[in-house]
């Protein structure tokens, strides 16, 4: 398969549908080669002419019976794939990108077709047991010319409802797309299909044509093309979900052209109930003209675009920026100063921010895509997609936008954790000094608990008496596990000199006693409270009041982040 965008995605689809349909399949592409359980870095789309002969040899050899390239148009100006015997071709579309390397689009185009006229429909490469058949994506003006200028069969696909008198031989209705996935039915020549896959978006629906295509085309019955299109949960760094702690939706892609970036852009944009954030660069030694239209188009749907470095590799990352920043500022769009973003800079300040700002470190802009997002916000990390790397004028260094994301949402999600107390917290909120104290002055503690059954190591206990309990009783046990703080009643009978049973020895210590531990464990949530700077939404009434985490909090998200108590709280114990 060749074209600008989505020739991997393909081979992804292409490659669950081989599998149900019990082939032996083999794929060469961006992201690696793999068959047979093997899996091989790939440093290149179409790698050269030896190393593709030689895997094609490994993988004969492994018992595959189908295999699946991706052929890029270096790969096909180079003569990487000559020698290669292709039954199948599909075409994606041609965009903008590689004009650092081709004359102009036109050139771009003839490369590409040179595929279709001089392999795989030409006379020397044709197959003894098959007749050639090209899959194109006529949605596409570049692949509209294609098929029109093919003398052999072509399966035209089409994800829009032609009225110009086109008539594709594959294509869908009653499509349902969501943030979730894609749904309806698939049409191929005489036969349809209901199908649903989990990737999203316009652009998908057309990779998810282009694929049916090339498995009907291939013989595969309707069912495996059905299986095969469901089994395909999502592909790396392609519009990739990253799962985080936080309310928020995340994603990944590789779009670095501006008809990929616009693609998928677009489609996050119409699903987007709160604001959409991006965070993209362009790649360095690379076609400039694509670069001042790339951030037109990240502002003419972002509600927040943070411009950063790609790959710079020997340019300077800050001069590709300003490539970025020019065409914003022609469209009219003033880029704004870099926030503020300290811990202790009131970073919620952020929240309702729109507009345009740039840094040149990718972690930092990453990292700030998430401090300054509520819940509900899109998040999308463009340019890198699968890739776990980054080439700079210094080197290669590790880089992966998953991981940042995710290291950046679990520091975010900390944030909404209850605050640790030392021994100063402890005595300012109940207003006395400890009675014993052998604790070093930096030892914290994570949690103040009242049940002696879950009470964890790092957290104090409070000795609560009811009418039935009295937590005193329990304060010697825990002593001797290694718990090391308590806020027992004053002269009350514990023992806290007894050896401990822990596994290290006996640790240090503190113990505070107050006139009412009910009433201590107000003080303790009120002090709390306070620091934390936390709105309070209390319910009182005879009657209608339930839980707080089902009633109330669904409404909040969209706007913060909600913390429901995790049980009914009586007026007696408070609210800690």
């Amino acid at each position: 398969m060749t074209g600008t965008n989505g020739k991997t995605t393909i081979t992804y689809l292409l490659e669950k549908i081989f599998l149900a349909a019990g082939h032996r399949c083999g794929v060469m592409g961006t992201i690696n080669v793999r068959y047979n359980g093997t899996v091989e870095n790939a440093h290149t789309t179409t790698p050269d002419v030896l190393v593709i002969q030689k895997t094609l040899a490994k993988m004969k050899h492994a018992g595959i019976t189908h295999v699946i390239m991706e052929v890029s148009s270096h790969g096909l100006d180079q003569f990487r794939v000559d020698g290669c015997h292709f039954n199948m071709g599909i075409f994606t579309n041609l965009t903008q990108d590689h004009l650092d390397y081709h004359q102009d689009m036109d050139a771009y185009y003839h490369c590409k077709k040179r595929f279709f006229t001089d392999f795989l429909g030409h006379p020397v490469h044709r197959t003894t047991d098959s007749t050639p058949c090209a899959v194109i994506n006529i949605d596409d003006p570049w692949g509209a010319r294609l098929a029109d200028e093919l003398d052999f069969p072509v399966l035209r696909t089409s994800a829009k409802n032609l009225t110009d008198g086109r008539a594709p031989d594959i294509f869908a209705r009653d499509i349902m797309d969501s943030i979730q996935g894609i749904a309806g039915r698939i049409y191929l020549e005489n036969h349809s299909l209901p199908f649903s896959s989990p990737l999203t978006g316009w652009f998908n629906l057309e990779n998810i044509l282009c694929a049916a295509g090339a498995a009907h085309g291939s013989g595969v019955s309707l069912n495996h093309i059905q299986q095969g299109l469901t089994a395909c949960k999502g592909v790396p760094g392609r519009l990739e979900k990253v799962t985080n702690p936080l309310n928020r939706y995340l994603f990944v892609d590789y779009a670095h052209t501006p008809n990929a970036l616009e693609s998928v852009l677009k489609t996050l944009k119409q699903r987007a109930t709160r604001r959409l954030i991006s965070v993209f660069g362009c790649g360095g030694d690379r076609d400039r003209t694509k670069r001042p239209l790339m951030g037109q188009i990240a502002c003419k749907y972002s509600d927040v675009t943070i411009v950063t470095s790609d790959n710079p590799r020997s340019e300077n990352p800050d001069n590709i920026i300003q490539d970025i920043l020019t065409g914003i500022q022609e469209s009219g769009t003033s880029v704004m100063p870099w926030p503020e973003l300290s811990d202790s800079a009131g970073t919620l300040d952020y929240t309702d921010f729109t507009g345009v700002v740039f840094h040149t470190d990718r972690g930092q802009a990453l990292d700030a895509a998430v401090k300054i997002s509520r819940p509900g916000d899109i998040i999308l990390a463009a340019g890198k997609g699968h890739e776990t790397y980054q080439i700079t004028r210094r080197g290669t260094r590790h880089f992966d936008d998953r991981e940042h994301l995710t290291a950046a949402c679990h520091r975010m999600a900390r944030r909404f954790t209850p605050m640790p107390w030392n021994c100063r917290d402890l005595a300012d909120a109940l207003g006395v000094s400890p009675v014993l104290n052998t604790l070093d002055d930096d030892n914290v503690f994570q949690g103040i608990s009242t049940d002696s059954r879950t009470i964890q190591p790092d957290e104090g206990f409070l000795s609560l008496i009811g009418d039935t309990f009295d937590g005193h009783r329990f304060v010697s046990d825990l002593a001797g596990k290694g718990i090391q703080g308590f806020i027992v009643k004053s002269g009350a009978d514990v023992d806290l000199k007894e050896k401990s049973t822990a596994d290290a020895a006996t640790p240090g210590r503190v113990v505070f006693e107050v006139p009412d531990t009910l009433r201590a464990l107000g003080h303790l949530g009120h002090f709390q409270r306070m620091r934390s700077k936390a709105k309070v939404l209390a319910i009182t009434g005879s009657n209608g009041k339930p839980p707080p985490d089902v009633w109330l909090s669904p409404y909040f998200r969209p706007h913060s982040t909600p913390w429901p108590p995790r049980r009914t709280l009586t007026t007696r114990s408070g609210f800690p």
